[in-house]
């Protein structure tokens, strides 16, 4: 079975998904390609061994000199252009979003969305299709995908079942949190591991991402003093950013990118880690058993992804250092002018040393010494968080098993020798 696959360019975390996907259909001999763009790439060539291959495209338009025929099916994380090309091909597509929650589609906008989708299709070429594609809003796009996509698997949230599915999903079905256990061996905590995920993303320059991670550096190293840690911090995320933002970290960092196996190894040793809320990390580490401690948001969708899980008691258990949580957050400017306000604005905290700095740098430490204290409780308060909000962990083998089915019965392609 030949699979071509892709995920959204937005940090690590539909990467991750996908790559914890491609290993479990590995064991069922399956042949996948991944042909992605910007830092979706970057994981999956990290990762290349859970693909038959990999390609970078300059951007996801590119799509369009892919020739269908050797394929049996396509699955997407989260990427829109992928789910059109297959549906232009008439390609069998498995369509993964973690985030069906957040998006906004106002009921009545339905049948508009669902006439751009067949608007799409009924052009002359996929290039075509494809470039009108880019012109679709981000959660519009998302949509689309959905209405096109075979099946979906969304990812359970806390408000997927008040929310129910939209009229134009209906191949839409909900499976548990996408994680690979398979590297869960837990042994004897002897390290802190801190990540600072994949960073880039159309919100986030590699400007803006070196100065978050300044700051995140410079509050590690206090918080740990404050706390009176000497157990050496482990930093990992996008190496480009890391190499930008200087080898020579401060204090007891150490600066050690690695891939995803790397990661969840890591954290089977982990006193505890400290990360941004991204969605793909806090239910990494809950699987893991690793206690969280919640890092400054890197734009607005993290935020999001706190308020979620704080609607299932995520804010009396998991420390946190967010910004959003402590001064008034601007809702009405568009996004990238409020991500480069809130992660400037957290340099310029930093560079002053303000009252909020030290109110971050307090709460990172008692984060700390609480973990510290009772690893074992705290682990258990966020997993019971966790698994309120999306249930249990079998999410990977839910999507494979979807896939195996739709995919097994079309017959399209060839399995490379």
């Amino acid at each position: 079975m030949r699979i071509l696959a892709s995920a959204e360019a937005f940090g690590y975390g539909p990467a991750s998904k996908l790559v914890t996907i491609c290993s479990e259909l590995n064991r069922h001999h399956a042949a996948v390609d991944f042909k992605g763009a910007d830092v979706a790439f970057d994981f999956a060539k990290g990762n290349a061994a859970e693909f038959h291959s990999t390609e970078r495209l300059d951007r996801m338009t590119d799509l369009a000199t892919v020739p269908p025929h050797s394929y049996d099916g396509a699955i997407s994380v989260m990427d829109p252009f992928l789910t059109l090309w297959a549906a232009f091909h008439e390609i069998p597509c498995i369509y993964v979003d973690s985030l069906y929650w957040f998006w906004t589609w106002p009921v009545e906008s339905e049948a508009a969305l669902q006439k751009k989708a067949a608007e799409l299709l009924s052009l002359d070429t996929v290039g075509e299709a494809l470039a009108a594609l880019a012109d679709v809003s981000m959660h519009d796009a998302q949509y689309v995908a959905h209405h096109l996509a075979t099946e979906s698997c969304v990812q359970r949230s806390a408000t997927g079942a008040r929310r129910g599915l939209m009229s134009g999903h209906t191949g839409a079905d909900y499976v548990d949190a996408i994680v690979d256990t398979s590297r869960r061996r837990p042994t004897e905590p002897d390290i802190w591991l801190a990540t600072t995920s994949g960073l880039l993303n159309p919100l986030v320059s590699p400007e803006l991402a070196v100065s978050w991670v300044h700051s995140v550096f410079l509050l590690l190293v206090e918080a740990m003093a404050e706390a009176g840690e000497d157990t050496p911090v482990i930093v990992a995320g996008n190496p480009e950013i890391l190499v930008l933002a200087g080898t020579d970290a401060p204090g007891r960092l150490v600066i050690k990118p690695l891939d995803h196996a790397g990661i969840l190894s890591a954290m089977n040793s982990a006193i505890g880690c400290l990360s941004p809320p991204g969605l793909t990390t806090m239910l990494e580490a809950t699987a893991y058993g690793a206690p969280l401690i919640l890092l400054p948001e890197q734009h607005y969708g993290h935020f999001a992804n706190y308020d979620l899980m704080s609607q299932q008691g995520a804010s009396t258990r998991f420390p946190q250092a967010l910004v959003g949580t402590r001064i008034e957050v601007d809702h009405t400017s568009d996004m990238l002018a409020k991500t480069e306000a809130l992660i400037l604005g957290l340099a310029g905290h930093r560079t002053q040393r303000s009252p909020l700095w030290r109110d971050l740098v307090e709460a990172v430490a008692e984060g700390v010494t609480s973990i510290r204290a009772d690893r074992a409780a705290r682990a258990s308060a966020q997993a019971s968080v966790i698994r309120r909000a999306v249930g249990g962990f079998a999410g990977t083998v839910q999507v494979v098993d979807r896939a195996l089915a739709v995919f097994g019965n079309s017959g399209a392609g060839t399995t490379p020798g």
